[in-house]
């Protein structure tokens, strides 16, 4: 199957699945491209994966339709971005702190479940699932917690699912 890893920045993710990267910046992409304007040609890829990336973007409707040009029909695009409702969030409001989602300064966009789903449903893809996921880095973070900050933390999340820090969704390009 062939991949496109779009915004693989300095993840080596990509290449040990033999996806192709490709970033704005020479990290450890392949090809240094933006995400509006692909050097591939049309329907060439069975997959595109979008991880964190839209949130970081001007215009999220042309770099979607970009890898939309990209993709075979019938193929498959993956996106996750980061869950403005996390329970990071809900933890800051609930404790009355003053900035709550702190985002990267360089996130343009927050976007929840119902924002995913319109704007893939308007730009004609067929969602096949919506999961709520936490990034690499809340991983690694929680792995260098204390044991009972894992229960607690875990407990939430059983309970609460879309507290967890990401969104991911699958669809596919429709015929």
């Amino acid at each position: 199957m062939s991949s496109l890893d779009i915004g693989c920045g300095y993840v080596t993710d990509h290449v040990k699945k033999g996806e192709i990267g490709v970033d704005l910046k020479r990290g450890l992409c392949d090809v240094i491209a933006s995400a509006y304007y692909l050097p591939f040609k049309n329907n060439y890829f069975e997959k595109v994966i979008m991880s964190h990336v839209l949130e970081h973007l001007t215009d999220c409707v042309e770099a979607l339709k970009e890898a939309a040009r990209v993709l075979t029909k019938g193929g498959i695009l993956i996106i996750e971005v980061p869950n403005p409702y996390n329970f990071g969030v809900f933890k800051d409001i609930v404790l009355r702190r003053r900035e709550f989602y702190k985002a990267s300064k360089d996130h343009i966009y927050a976007f929840g479940e119902n924002e995913l789903r319109n704007l893939l449903t308007r730009l004609n893809f067929k969602l096949i699932s919506i999961k709520y996921v936490n990034s690499v880095g809340a991983e690694r973070k929680l792995k260098k917690s204390s044991w009972l900050k894992k229960a607690i933390y875990n407990l939430i999340l059983s309970i609460f699912p879309p507290f967890r820090t990401a969104i991911e969704i699958e669809c596919r390009k429709k015929s």
